[in-house]
């Protein structure tokens, strides 16, 4: 993508940011982690919205972002008219935290594995008692409106696990 920040001036959903304040884990957050919160929650509570404002706003200031993996993100979405709102979870904040932390001290690298051999699942274990639970890391762009919009289009990656974790 062209070397340039993605310009959006979104209104915010008063009511869903209200439902997120309410959560007594989410005053606990950074402003970003908020974002991220507020955003995947956006998305998640009228995908097809999501798609037809956000997504496609992104596509006119990137149009080389428009592909097959686009399409059928669009596809996907149709149809889909509400996600349970997702909120937050200490355990796994801090396995998160910690997890990017050891990818740091890696150089940066993007693993799902750390560096003393643990993989996903192994960590999500010890974070806490969780019935499931996915991981997506992205790195590229401290914002995480166009962190989202990369991990649903999941250009490259075939089986689309970024997407079908945020949905």
């Amino acid at each position: 993508l062209q070397d340039k920040p993605f310009v959006y001036k979104p209104s915010v959903d008063s009511a869903l940011y209200k439902q997120l304040s309410a959560d007594k884990n989410f005053s606990l957050l950074t402003k970003a982690e908020q974002d991220m919160y507020y955003w995947t929650n956006a998305f998640r509570k009228d995908p097809n919205r999501f798609y037809n404002e956000v997504v496609a706003q992104f596509l006119k200031q990137f149009p080389e972002a428009k592909s097959a993996a686009v399409k059928s993100l669009k596809k996907d979405l149709q149809g889909i008219k509400t996600l349970p709102l997702i909120f937050p979870d200490m355990g796994l904040i801090n396995m998160s935290k910690t997890h990017g932390a050891d990818l740091a001290s890696r150089g940066g690298i993007i693993s799902h594995q750390s560096s003393g051999g643990k993989d996903f699942s192994s960590r999500i274990k010890e974070a806490g008692q969780y019935r499931c639970g996915a991981e997506n890391i992205f790195s590229g762009t401290p914002n995480y409106l166009e962190a989202l919009i990369a991990l649903l289009i999941d250009h490259g990656v075939a089986d689309k696990g970024h997407r079908v974790n945020l949905l």
